[in-house]
């Protein structure tokens, strides 16, 4: 298959052109060239350079470089331009050189003047149009039109207006064309813009050397068709659009690889008028350019090839957002040092970081500005410096808790009364606190320093508008005014800060990862409140897993599997459209040590086990892990996890629900481990919801690769049995 693919791809095209290139080149000068009128060579040179474009992207995609048409036409790689990426020895990994990769509209060869014609007006015309000079049709003719646009743009850059472009003119507008490349939070894909206001490329370049760190984010007019220097991308911001923000409305954001894959929506119910803003965005670096080659000092891959390698210890911040309706969420993890710097931290590698918020870290990494770039697949990339937190068996925690409520001199109402707030979070029947302590087996409990029925401040109105979403200020100011009430914050293990809902914040809630605030705009209530507290005590979403087969139908397990955000309907850590309020799944139990060791069993050989479900405390096992993924020196990375439900308080399901009727599983690792997601695995893959996803009486689930095959075999209200088998 792989070599029928290469043919296709590399080896086809390539006598396909070889075939038109004697077609154009030895017809025309044989016997047969009288009969080959001017048209039909015009057709033929027409077919040699579109095949010479789709030939150049297929090479882009291979990893090639396709360096343009020798003039002879033998069928030798330099004739052909094609240059290996390993045989080239001016190519490193650090410094890619991209050739071609300026599109041709781009690029002025000659002087011009009022009367030209040809692919150089039509080029300047094209720049003028990113410039906002020019608002004419793209003609190819230079005519006064032009000429007015060349006048205009040469006032603006302070050159001589002769209305001629000549070397000062060409100069100049090649050098305000300038590339740059952006990555959004947690993906690996990064994106490349092209800017052409010098403002603009000031401010990105201040972004870079750490001149400026709020307004960071990038935003512009999606146009939806692709660029050579924004490869593999169908789409492309365009240029005179692209700005800078801090805060933008949520209606406008969205991830790069989710526009790519809903570009026909684009400009309708999705992304309004094209306009794009992620808001996880942020710039990696400058791309620069030679003649008419980008040289990118860092290659496709993101692996941060390019940077000063740099060791540098601090205490961690991690600030989480959940984006409830929207389905979006982000990560943004930084780097606090004893000098007062703050680094934004970028991981590579397809695991989440195994930091928490207030760890005194030492890092390894690229330096770009005050950006650090970590691969963590590098040995010793991030090493801890705290003491590290051992696993302990089941004990009582109190967590000393403060909420602070605020509001804007712009907007001071109080949506809800102080007695309610304390309901809502401390003492009603449907309480955080209520659901901390039945899904903890009483052992997590809520309370407050002065006050056992939980602390209340406010509400303060703090000396700032809403216009602009400036939470750290806003606490600041709410802690301030708190004071005067007997507030003090060494007193508690988590604050909660919650004002009236403004839509400058692009979410519902926000949290600092393993550590200690919580931050609520407009949701207060029990899912908000208690998800974001999760947060704080280091648990991640709890995720479904979408499994296809090679013909592209749903399967419950493959090697072809996406993670869907927020996407399991059975836990307080997933998010809309579910908004569940149930018990946490077995691994976010276990990982916060409200299992005793006769709880979890380790399945290593086939054979019949059952568990008794998880609402309840018991001295039974309550839950099964079946080892998944084993790395070469034997270190297991991720189980399958099985556990039971019943109908019971938070989880208060109906007895009819196949959640409480069969066994769930999900994919998880240790429970160990710092930070992790959880993936609910769809056992009835052949219906379109997990809200089947449970393995009922007389189901098998199987796993090929793992040659494990998991039937129900038996389930009653206080049990579920299954028949396990493992070959080895």
């Amino acid at each position: 298959m792989q070599n029928f693919h290469y043919y296709n791809i590399i080896v086809k095209p390539i006598t396909y052109f070889i075939i038109i290139i004697i077609t154009a080149f030895i017809i025309p000068n044989s016997a047969f060239a009288n009969h080959t009128t001017n048209h039909s060579i015009q057709q033929i040179q027409e077919q040699i350079s579109k095949l010479k474009t789709e030939i150049k992207t297929l090479f882009d995609v291979r990893g090639l470089i396709f360096t343009g048409l020798s003039t002879n036409t033998s069928a030798s790689a330099a004739a052909l331009g094609l240059i290996p990426l390993s045989t080239s020895s001016s190519i490193t990994p650090s410094a890619l050189i991209f050739n071609n990769l300026i599109d041709d509209e781009d690029v002025i060869n000659h002087n011009i003047g009022i009367g030209t014609r040809g692919k150089d007006v039509l080029a300047l015309q094209n720049i003028l149009k990113e410039r906002g000079v020019y608002n004419s049709p793209t003609t190819s003719y230079f005519g006064p039109l032009t000429q007015t646009a060349v006048l205009k743009y040469q006032q603006q850059s302070n050159l001589p207006a002769t209305g001629f472009v000549g070397p000062l003119t060409r100069n100049s507008l090649r050098e305000t064309r300038v590339f740059f490349r952006f990555g959004y939070r947690g993906v690996p894909e990064t994106f490349i813009i092209k800017i052409t206001d010098a403002q603009k490329i000031a401010h990105a370049r201040d972004i870079l050397a750490g001149k400026i760190a709020d307004i960071t984010h990038v935003m512009g007019i999606i146009v939806k068709e692709p660029k050579k220097y924004n490869l593999p991308w169908n789409y492309h911001l365009k240029p005179l659009s692209i700005d800078f923000f801090e805060i933008a409305p949520e209606i406008c954001d969205a991830g790069i690889q989710y526009v790519e894959n809903n570009l026909a929506e684009v400009g309708g119910m999705l992304l309004p008028g094209n306009q794009w803003c992620p808001w996880g965005s942020y710039l990696i670096e400058e791309i620069k350019q030679s003649g008419q080659s980008i040289i990118a000092v860092s290659d496709f891959s993101n692996t941060a090839s390019s940077g000063e390698e740099s060791i540098i210890e601090g205490q961690t911040e991690i600030v989480h957002f959940d984006n409830f309706q929207r389905v979006t969420t982000s990560d943004n993890y930084f780097l606090n040092t004893a000098d007062g710097k703050q680094f934004t931290l970028q991981f590579t590698g397809e695991e989440l970081p195994q930091i928490r918020s207030g760890e005194r870290i030492r890092v390894r990494g690229k330096k770009q500005a005050n950006q650090l770039i970590i691969n963590q697949d590098k040995e010793g990339s991030v090493e801890p410096l705290n003491a590290q937190i051992s696993s302990a068996l089941r004990s009582a925690v109190t967590k000393k808790v403060a909420v602070v409520l605020l509001n804007f001199q712009n907007n001071p109402t109080q949506p809800f009364t102080i007695d309610k707030a304390r309901t809502t979070v401390f003492t009603g029947a449907s309480s955080v606190n209520s659901y901390y302590q039945e899904t903890s087996f009483n052992t997590f409990v809520l309370r407050g320093t002065l006050n056992a029925d939980g602390d209340i401040f406010g509400w303060y109105t703090v000396p700032y508008n809403n216009e602009s979403c400036q939470d750290g200020l806003w606490k600041i100011a709410a802690q301030n005014a708190a004071i005067a009430d007997g507030f003090l914050e060494s007193n508690y293990t988590n604050i909660i800060f919650a004002w009236p809902y403004t839509n400058s914040c692009l979410w519902e809630g926000s949290s600092n990862l393993g550590g200690s605030y919580v931050y609520i705009n407009g949701s207060f209530e029990l899912k908000v409140i208690a998800h974001e507290l999760g947060h704080n005590f280091t648990l991640h979403h709890a995720n479904s897993y979408d499994c296809i087969n090679a013909d592209g139908k749903r399967v419950p397990i493959s090697n072809t599997c996406t993670a869907n955000e927020y996407g399991d309907p059975f836990d307080m850590m997933d998010g809309n459209p579910f908004r569940s309020t149930n018990h946490f799944n077995v691994f976010n139990k276990g990982r916060l040590n409200w299992f005793n060791i006769q709880n979890t069993q380790d399945v290593n050989q086939g054979g019949i086990y059952t568990i008794v479900p998880l609402e309840k405390i018991s001295n039974e096992t309550q839950v099964l892990r079946i080892p998944r993924t084993i790395n070469k020196t034997g270190k297991i990375i991720d189980y399958y996890y099985l556990e039971f439900r019943q109908p019971f308080g938070f989880d208060n399901f109906n007895p009819n629900d196949p959640v409480v009727n069969g066994v769930s599983i999900r994919i998880a690792p240790n429970y160990n481990k710092k930070i992790a997601k959880t993936l609910l695995i769809d056992t009835t893959a052949d219906t379109p919801t997990f809200l089947d996803a449970a393995l009922n009486l007389g189901k098998i689930f199987q796993d090929k690769k793992n040659n494990l095959t998991i039937k129900t075999i038996a389930v009653t209200s206080s049990s579920i049995t299954m028949d396990i088998n493992i070959t080895k």
